[in-house]
């Protein structure tokens, strides 16, 4: 009988003979097999645990499709083709370590952390930062989601804690453009999985932070690996860079600090027959500026961030023979219209 077997039967005895008024031990063997004793009771506890987990760490599909459970060494099967139980009791109690480890951190938020990427310490948890002024700084988080799907990551949840490590709900920041609400998440911890993986490891979770107050901003990366975290970092900040909301939106009065801007709406009067362009020029405007405009995101799949005319010549060149009117400034800084 194996120790952890014998230490289960010899507790029971124990047990059995503190109740018995008889002086003479009571052993298994004295028993009536017609009647269960505590002892069977124990052991065929014993065996049922670790049949259980047999099964939790040696999945029924590692036995073959034909098998209907995990055979347990000792308890049928071929003994030399499964896992030993010394195996077997080393895997729980690694797994039990790990667990209490992780019980006995500080700080709910880093618990959680623990537990989602798969590591029992604090001190395993890798993190890289960025920080810009806060316009800035906040496109990058309203990419994060974007981003994350286009490296095969689902969007898992997300928390929010105060100063005693209570729950609190996540901020939000929202804003409207081309007619539409964005809205994204800028105080807070989100945690995104990898699709198609079991392995913990493979998460990636995020500290989106913002103090306006004191025009703070911040987004820190967090996983088992500090070169994968910096990466993540500075993919994340490249996609910003091409992929935000604010991508081809006219913009006024902008506030860098207080993450604030207008969108600016055309106006009617502004409309090409308002004004004057020879067809070639009107074309070009057409097709390459508005067009590059409409069509950012296509631009952007063949490395076309940029693009833009220098028009030049004389001021208010024209057709020769369209009449227009100049403005000369005089000495006095007022203006008096020519003709010509």
């Amino acid at each position: 009988m194996d120790p952890f077997t014998q230490g289960i039967a010899d507790a029971a005895i124990r047990r059995v003979n503190s109740m018995s008024n008889s002086n003479i031990p009571v052993t298994d063997r004295e028993r009536p097999r017609s009647k269960p004793t505590l002892l069977h009771k124990v052991k065929n506890k014993a065996m049922q645990e670790r049949h259980h987990l047999d099964e939790e760490f040696y999945p029924e599909d590692s036995y073959g499709e034909e098998s209907e459970a995990a055979p347990v060494a000792g308890y049928g099967g071929d003994a030399e083709s499964t896992v030993s139980e010394e195996e077997l009791l080393k895997k729980c109690k690694l797994a039990f370590e790990k667990d209490i480890k992780v019980d006995l951190i500080d700080g709910v938020d880093l618990r959680i952390m623990c537990r989602f990427l798969g590591i029992s310490a604090v001190n395993d948890i890798k993190e890289h930062d960025f920080k810009e002024v806060p316009l800035i700084t906040s496109l990058v988080m309203q990419s994060i989601e974007n981003y994350m799907a286009s490296k095969g990551y689902a969007f898992t949840g997300e928390m929010n804690f105060d100063m005693n490590g209570k729950p609190t709900p996540t901020q939000k920041q929202v804003w409207t453009t081309k007619g539409e609400e964005v809205s994204f998440t800028v105080n807070g911890y989100v945690y995104y999985e990898k699709l198609n993986s079991s392995n913990r490891n493979d998460n990636v979770s995020f500290l989106v932070y913002t103090d306006k107050h004191n025009n703070i901003a911040q987004i820190s990366c967090f996983t088992n690996n500090e070169k994968r975290s910096e990466k993540i970092i500075l993919d994340l900040v490249s996609f910003a860079k091409k992929n935000n909301c604010l991508r081809g939106v006219k913009l006024k009065n902008v506030d860098l600090i207080n993450s604030s801007f207008e969108e600016i709406i055309s106006d009617p009067k502004y409309a090409w027959d308002n004004y004057y362009f020879p067809d070639d020029v009107r074309k070009v405007f057409e097709e390459e500026i508005f067009g590059f405009l409409r069509n950012i995101k296509e631009y952007n799949k063949y490395g076309i961030v940029k693009r833009g005319y220098i028009l030049h010549g004389e001021p208010g060149c024209v057709l020769k023979e369209t009449k227009i009117k100049v403005r000369k400034k005089k000495k006095e800084g007022k203006h008096r219209i020519l003709n010509q």
